[in-house]
């Protein structure tokens, strides 16, 4: 049966899982800008850069997907959780070592960075801490401080947005025609243009008695080039 929309070829080169974690550790730095950021903003604001900070992750797993060479898409919408829950992770952990030294909580003798990497390698200090937070609580609206139930409900909010964009980005990524041949993803500008002689000759050789012929974008001329040409 022929097909002229390009189906994923499903494979998962072994670099993809190396790269994935590599850009996981590489969420840090703007991690910790993030959790900064949601402390000095104003209360109304802060969803503004977690909508940001949301996308900014998306396109790490987007480009984790094209280095890695990714063309499953269910697999990298699934790969894609462990550079979400990094960056989580570590916002978490950067947020609150920046209450506890804002609140004198911490001696002069332990850095800021120091009490990030306790918070780090320590999850049950860390998920204690912030309980110990919501109880209190941190902000509020108006006068109105937010502690208990309704903060938690605040941070599963946050942790929804800042999920929403990854797995949506990974898919799309690796549904991205793939050039099989020269494994590499073509170029924008290899597939743009229009010729009706190379159409003809790519149906010619589709329809052809060779078992399977691939297409990629840069195979195929003219403006809907995106559909690849593919025979099963």
């Amino acid at each position: 049966m022929t097909s002229l929309y390009y189906q994923p070829s499903g494979r998962v080169p072994a670099s993809a899982l190396p790269i994935i974690l590599s850009y996981a550790c590489a969420t840090l730095p703007v991690a910790c800008i993030y959790a900064w950021s949601t402390l000095q903003a104003p209360t109304l604001a802060r969803p503004i850069f977690t909508l940001f900070f949301s996308l900014w992750l998306g396109y790490m797993v987007q480009q984790a997907g094209v280095r890695g060479k990714v063309r499953n898409p269910a697999w990298l919408a699934r790969a894609s959780l462990a550079i979400g829950l990094a960056g989580w992770y570590f916002q978490w952990a950067a947020w609150l070592a920046l209450i506890a030294h804002m609140a004198g909580q911490q001696s002069g003798d332990v850095s800021l960075a120091g009490t990030f990497v306790g918070m780090a390698l320590h999850p049950g200090t860390l998920f204690a801490t912030a309980m110990n937070i919501a109880e209190a609580g941190t902000w509020g609206l108006g006068e109105d401080r937010i502690a208990g139930g309704m903060l938690l409900l605040f941070w599963l909010a946050e942790f929804g947005m800042l999920m929403a964009f990854i797995r949506i980005f990974g898919r799309m990524q690796a549904a991205h025609p793939f050039c099989e041949a020269s494994n590499a993803w073509p170029k924008k500008s290899m597939y743009r243009g229009s010729s009706r002689s190379s159409m003809i000759r790519i149906w010619l050789h589709l329809f052809s008695n060779s078992s399977q012929a691939n297409y990629c974008r840069s195979c195929i001329p003219g403006p809907k080039t995106y559909r690849t040409a593919t025979r099963a």
